[in-house]
């Protein structure tokens, strides 16, 4: 079978766990992961509903389905009736409970798939709470200097600070909070309020470039928020045609690409000089997309990627990506749901490539498509 063959059937597996796996609850929000061992859901996530609404109507760019759409529409409505807490999105529901704090970065994607939900029906009460959701990650957040504080109590009311998780504190991986930021920037009349909070954040994440290392810790850097600050700073790049932010994407993208694995994917770490022999398929992913945008010849990792695909016959399994690999080789089996969206985006990126990039123009999808 073709390397194309192999693609298009890897995607349609995909796309049918997205569908019609359970992944998806029938309320619209979407759970973390399936445990293929335990047979069972992990919790409901609001950041990754937020990614899946955007999914959802990408992959309906692609091959139109109103089972798309009908999705989207179900995840937006949750996100906003169950999760939604002043201003923000709270960050998990397990148990029948939501918990207690928000996180700006997960908030941002959720704007994001709010917005991009604007641009397909028009509702303007789509608009309108993006609005106001987009003023509360600016003026709760942000900080004066650029940088976006992780999360908020909202039994304390106040600003929750965990330098020992790199998601939990101030990181230059809050740059692809851009993505949902510039986007509310386009359809809210260019309000210089959202275009303006994604400047200071450029400016910065600038300080803290190690030669195109975004550092996670003091000596460490994880992969999948390394990708984040790159996403970030790519969209920024696209939006305002501005060469700068591209310059670093490439830098970073080198310095990825030519720490491969021999099994042609990714470390999915760094640390201490020393970079890990366990590959995530999120960051394996996000590297192809953006090495793809960028221009590169990624047909090497797209056949790493194709390997982590779950073939089972669990129908609440088979066809979505395992997370990835542990250090001693193991297979983590957890068929993930932002780790399958990633992997198909990278997929069909990869397949309609010629016909998605004209140039540096792009057609069909656009550049706020990017889960």
């Amino acid at each position: 079978m073709s390397e194309i063959d192999l693609v298009h059937d890897a995607i349609n597996s995909g796309k049918e766990w997205f569908l019609n796996s359970g992944i998806q609850n029938k309320d619209g929000s979407f759970n973390a992961w399936y445990d293929e061992e335990k047979m069972k859901y992990s919790f409901v996530y609001p950041e990754i509903t937020g990614y899946a609404i955007t999914e959802l109507l990408y992959l309906n760019k692609i091959c139109h389905d109103e089972m798309f759409v009908e999705n989207s529409k179900k995840a937006v409505n949750w996100l906003i009736k169950k999760a939604y807490n002043t201003g923000g999105f709270v960050s998990k529901y397990h148990n029948g409970i939501f918990t207690k704090e928000i996180y700006s970065f997960d908030t941002a994607m959720c704007l994001n798939g709010i917005v991009n939900f604007y641009r397909h029906t028009h509702n303007k009460n789509y608009l309108e709470i993006s609005k106001i959701i987009g003023n509360w990650l600016i003026n709760i957040m942000q900080n004066k200097n650029g940088s976006f504080e992780a999360r908020y109590d909202l039994e304390k009311k106040s600003i929750m600070d965990d330098e020992d998780h790199w998601s939990a504190h101030p990181g230059t991986f809050h740059m692809k909070n851009a993505i949902g930021l510039l986007n509310l920037y386009e359809v809210s009349a260019r309000n210089l309020l959202y275009k303006d909070s994604v400047l200071n954040l450029y400016k910065w994440c600038l300080d803290k470039d190690e030669d195109g290392r975004y550092p996670t810790n003091a000596n460490d850097t994880y992969m999948h928020p390394q990708c984040y600050t790159m996403e970030g700073l790519l969209i920024k790049s696209l939006f305002e045609d501005n060469k700068e932010p591209w310059k670093r994407v490439e830098k970073s993208l080198e310095w990825i690409l030519s720490n491969k694995l021999n099994t042609n994917g990714i470390p999915f770490n760094y640390c201490d000089g020393e970079f890990s022999e366990g590959e995530h398929v999120d960051s394996l992913s996000q590297a192809i997309r953006i090495a793809i945008i960028l221009g590169k010849d990624v047909n090497d990792m797209v056949q790493r990627l194709l390997t982590f695909q779950c073939l089972s016959d669990d129908p609440k399994a088979s066809g979505g990506f395992y997370y990835g690999i542990q250090e001693n080789g193991q297979l983590i089996r957890h068929v993930n749901a932002h780790a399958t969206m990633f992997a198909l985006q990278a997929l069909t990126m990869w397949k309609y490539r010629k016909e998605f990039f004209v140039g540096d123009t792009w057609n069909i999808i656009d550049y706020f498509d990017l889960v």
